[in-house]
């Protein structure tokens, strides 16, 4: 997979400044200064585009400072950039992958998911990635019973787990079968349904992703799924 290109902003009320790092944390030119309006940030947009294409980043990866309300616009304005998802797109493009086959996920998950696993002949199983990503849980002491508030595994990779739950949650709103598991998890419980109802979906698209990237086939939906299991052909 193209490698990582990280961007730290410091964001103030009238300016933000912002450094672009590579994979190792090096320093990728000077820290540049620009004024915290729609102009800046569109500035910033253009040159992250250019960075991206010419520099064959193909994931992206911003921090900002949360500073009360001033990085608000800044931060919306970059997560709805079109322009930054489709740089994302192209790197994406030449690297053989079959993830945006699945409905709702685009390139910009795709390209998070495969960047965070990297080579998935590394994993025998994926319990092995979802340990990587931190989706599993510690069973509670007591027997057979299972609390609704277990903590997921927190010494994990939260960007992985951050790009699975995304994704998850847009195949759940394209594909019947995701949609049907994720609502019968919110039922189950009477107190954070969503929350929990959303990783348990992200647990079982681990399985599908480790069998698509696998086998490198593209995910087809079968016309009736009453136990609610993906296909890949």
């Amino acid at each position: 997979m193209s490698q990582t290109l990280f961007v730290g902003i410091d964001v103030a009320s009238q300016t933000f400044a912002y450094q672009l790092m590579g994979e190792t944390g090096e320093p990728l030119g000077k820290v540049k200064t620009l004024p915290n309006t729609p102009q800046g940030a569109q500035s910033l947009e253009e040159h992250l585009v250019s960075v991206l294409t010419q520099g064959g980043y193909g994931q992206l990866k911003i921090g900002l400072e949360a500073t009360a309300f001033y990085d608000w616009h800044l931060a919306d304005y970059l997560a709805a950039s079109k322009e930054l998802n489709q740089a994302i797109a192209q790197e994406l493009a030449a690297f053989p992958n079959t993830l945006t086959t699945l409905p709702g996920v685009g390139p910009v998950l795709a390209a998070g998911i495969l960047a965070e696993i990297g080579n998935i002949q590394c994993f025998a199983s994926d319990e092995q990635v979802a340990k990587l990503a931190g989706l599993v849980w510690k069973r509670h002491p007591s027997g057979k019973f299972e609390a609704q508030d277990r903590p997921m595994v927190a010494s994990a990779n939260k960007y992985l787990r951050y790009y699975l739950v995304e994704a998850a949650n847009a195949l759940r709103m394209h594909e019947a079968s995701y949609r049907a598991f994720y609502e019968a998890k919110f039922k189950e419980v009477p107190k954070h349904q969503h929350k929990r109802a959303l990783v348990l979906t992200a647990r079982k698209l681990v399985r599908l992703v480790f069998a698509l990237l696998k086998r490198g086939q593209i995910y087809r939906p079968v016309a009736v799924q009453p136990a609610g299991r993906e296909h890949v052909v």
